[in-house]
């Protein structure tokens, strides 16, 4: 079975990894420091937790690009996102709060409450275990980044 954040033993994986950050790690890609990188995480899963619309119908073009997110094994590198989950004043910014709300916010996935109707930007409307799977790669993606 494929890694998903609804799952409390992938979750806590990556729990694990998270605790090994320290502001020292390096990005091996893009521009975001570890603790830019944090907020970037927590400001997406926090508006994915969120939201609280109806859900809507996909497009077929957002159905078939789904099918490839259920196929990667990870999300490739340097994908641009939009500015208002980067552009952050890094002076502004505290490490260990940013990755304690990073583990905290990623918990949350266990067991949620509510169903997950958030639209993404590529893959249009996602579902609650679509929600799942995409946020482990996503995290995953940038753990991997800052090499742990």
């Amino acid at each position: 079975m494929k890694k998903n954040l609804l799952v409390e033993k992938d979750t806590n994986e990556l729990i694990a990894r998270a605790l090994t950050l320290t502001p020292d790690n390096k990005g091996h890609w893009g521009n975001m420091s570890v603790t830019t990188m944090l907020k970037h995480c927590n400001v997406v899963n926090t508006a994915i937790l969120s939201y609280d619309q109806a859900p809507k119908a996909p497009t077929i073009k957002q159905r078939f690009l789904l099918v490839g997110l259920y196929l990667m094994k990870e999300l490739p590198k340097s994908v641009k996102t939009r500015p208002e989950y980067v552009n952050f004043k890094e002076d502004e910014l505290e490490f260990a709060h940013e990755k304690n709300i990073f583990m905290q916010t990623i918990a949350e996935y266990i067991d949620y409450p509510k169903t997950l109707t958030a639209i993404h930007p590529v893959f249009g409307p996602l579902n609650t275990k679509e929600w799942g799977r995409f946020g482990w790669l996503h995290m995953d993606h940038h753990l991997r980044q800052f090499d742990v």
